[in-house]
C-alpha cells in the first residue's frame, strides 16, 4: 500500500487475507497499519499469492524482508490445507513474525485453554462417539450443549442443542466434521442473569492487558464496556499470559464465557475497533509501544526459526 522505494528503515508487512475480503470498519489490521504509519513507517499489505520464498529469505510482492523489518501475520483461519502449509513453510524462514507460524501450528485456540482452565469438553472423531457423549455428559447434569469446530473457524459452524436431540446432534456433527475432521462437543453456557450470553474479549500482549470489550450474542445487540475482571478471570488472564510468553507469543485475544476462558487466540487475534468504541484510547499504539520493548532484549523470541 505504501511505496517503499529509497526507504532505508524498518517496514510493516502484513500477510493476510484478499483486501476486499476485510470487514473495513472491524478489522484490527487496518488499526494496526494506521498506527504503524502515524508512526512513520511504510506499510505494505500482501497475500498468499503475493509470498516467495528462496531458500530462507521470504519474500512479499517483490520486496525481501530485511531483518529490521516486522511482519504481522494476519490470515483468518481457513479450513484449507493451503493456509496450514504455508504457516509449516513460513516456520523456516528468517523474518520477524507476529505471531511466530510455529507457535501458531502448536498453540491450539481452545486446546491451550483447556489446559489453562479444566471443564467438561470432548473431542469427538466421529458420529458413532455421540451417544457416548451425550450419556456422560446427562450424567454431569448437562442439558444443553454447543458443538463447534474446534479451530478458530468455529465462529462460522456453532450450533446450541439441546442433549436430548439425537437426531439434531448427529446432524450437526455431519455439517462440521468435514471442516476439520472432528468436533468440539461441550455444555453451553448461560448468562449468570438469564438475559443474552456474551462474550468477554480480553486482548494481550506478552507484557499486559491492552484492551477489553464485552460482545453479547445475537443479531443486532451492542457492545459492552467490559467489566473489571474478577479474581478467577484475572488469575486466568495472568496464566494464558504466561503461557503465551513461554510459547513466544506476542499477541493474543482471550475469550471468556462467564468465568470460563474459552479460548487463546494466536492465529490472528482482533477487536482493536471494538475496545475502541467502547473505551476510547487506542490500544493499537500500546501494541506497538510493547512490541518494540519486546524486540529489544531477545528479537529471536519473535522470529520465525
Amino acid at each position: 500500500m505504501d511505496d517503499f522505494a529509497g526507504w532505508e528503515g524498518s517496514r510493516a508487512f502484513f500477510l493476510g487475507d484478499p483486501p476486499e475480503s476485510l470487514d473495513q470498519p472491524w478489522d484490527s489490521s487496518l488499526r494496526l497499519m494506521a498506527a504503524h504509519r502515524r508512526r512513520g513507517t511504510p506499510v505494505l499489505w500482501a497475500t498468499l499469492d503475493d509470498m516467495l520464498i528462496h531458500g530462507r529469505r521470504l519474500i512479499l510482492r517483490g520486496h525481501p524482508v530485511e531483518p529490521r523489518d516486522v511482519v504481522w501475520l494476519r490470515l483468518d483461519p481457513a479450513a484449507a490445507l493451503r493456509y496450514h502449509e504455508a504457516l509449516r513453510a513460513l516456520c523456516g524462514v528468517e523474518a520477524t513474525i507476529v505471531n511466530p507460524p510455529a507457535a501458531v501450528l502448536t498453540v491450539h485456540d481452545k486446546r491451550a485453554a483447556l489446559e489453562l482452565c479444566p471443564r467438561e469438553s470432548y473431542g469427538v472423531f466421529s458420529a458413532g462417539q455421540l451417544d457416548e457423549v451425550a450419556a456422560r455428559l446427562g450424567e454431569a447434569g448437562v442439558s444443553r450443549v454447543v458443538l463447534k469446530p474446534p479451530s478458530l473457524f468455529a465462529a462460522r459452524g456453532v450450533r446450541y442443542l439441546t442433549l436430548d436431540d439425537g437426531a439434531g446432534l448427529r446432524a450437526a456433527f455431519d455439517e462440521i466434521a468435514p471442516l476439520f475432521g472432528w468436533v468440539v462437543v461441550e455444555p453451553f453456557i448461560a448468562a449468570p442473569d438469564g438475559g443474552h450470553p456474551s462474550d468477554l474479549r480480553v486482548l494481550v500482549t506478552a507484557r499486559r492487558v491492552v484492551g477489553m470489550v464485552e460482545r453479547p450474542f445475537g443479531p443486532d445487540l451492542p457492545l459492552r464496556a467490559a467489566p473489571a475482571l474478577n479474581a478467577v478471570q484475572r488469575g486466568l488472564v495472568d496464566a494464558a499470559m504466561g503461557l503465551i510468553r513461554a510459547r513466544g507469543v506476542f499477541l493474543a485475544g482471550l475469550d471468556f464465557l462467564g468465568d470460563a476462558l474459552t479460548e487463546i487466540n494466536v492465529t490472528c487475534p482482533g477487536a482493536l475497533p471494538e475496545i475502541e468504541r467502547v473505551g476510547g484510547g487506542r490500544a493499537e499504539d500500546a501494541i506497538l509501544d510493547d512490541l518494540a520493548a519486546w524486540r529489544q532484549p531477545a528479537p529471536r523470541l519473535l522470529a520465525a526459526v
